[in-house]
């Protein structure tokens, strides 16, 4: 097995592994492999290629200015989405697991300050029949955060069941990150 742990937040650990599952030791950075020969090789040549990842791996944006100002001045930003960290809409729902992300191709910035962007997809619902998504983003100046999500059906685009919809805040569901 090779692999490595990268610790994130508190209650997050992330884990990246070839072969059986990695179990964490006491949360800090460790890389396992095999003791055979070939294994240490390819431990090594993993390594190696995963190095540059790490190079490029994002600045955290943690303010709604600073993602503005990212967007303005033509930075790449990327939002990453934990919707188990957010407040749904729906009184006594259960959190959600869903985690996503993307990368923030159009934006805009309302005179009021509000940070909006969207992204729209196709997909197929649970019984395989074509619908797609709408999804639209708002960050306010104090940092708090919506996520919203209106599905319709294809070819018709009819809306189907009800939106959805979360509360959030930068730092606290929604994570956004320069690349470098």
């Amino acid at each position: 097995m090779v692999g490595f742990w990268l610790p994130n937040n508190p209650g997050h650990d992330w884990s990246l592994s070839l072969g059986k599952t990695l179990h964490r030791s006491d949360g800090t950075t460790s890389l396992h492999c095999w003791r055979s020969t070939a294994m240490k090789r390819y431990c090594a040549a993993f390594l190696a290629l995963s190095l540059p990842a790490f190079a490029f791996a994002g600045d955290a944006l943690r303010d709604q200015p600073s993602i503005i100002k990212a967007l303005n001045t033509g930075e790449s930003v990327s939002v990453v989405i934990d919707l188990g960290q957010c407040t749904s809409s729906i009184k006594g729902a259960e959190p959600s697991k869903t985690q996503g992300g993307k990368r923030i191709d159009a934006y805009r910035v309302t005179p009021d300050g509000m940070l909006a962007f969207s992204d729209t997809h196709f997909t197929l619902d649970r019984d395989n029949k074509p619908i797609e998504q709408f999804i639209r983003y708002r960050v306010r100046p104090d940092g708090k955060a919506d996520f919203s999500m209106t599905t319709l059906s294809v070819p018709g685009y009819q809306q189907t069941g009800q939106p959805v919809s979360y509360d959030c805040a930068v730092g606290k569901g929604l994570s956004f990150f320069t690349a470098k």
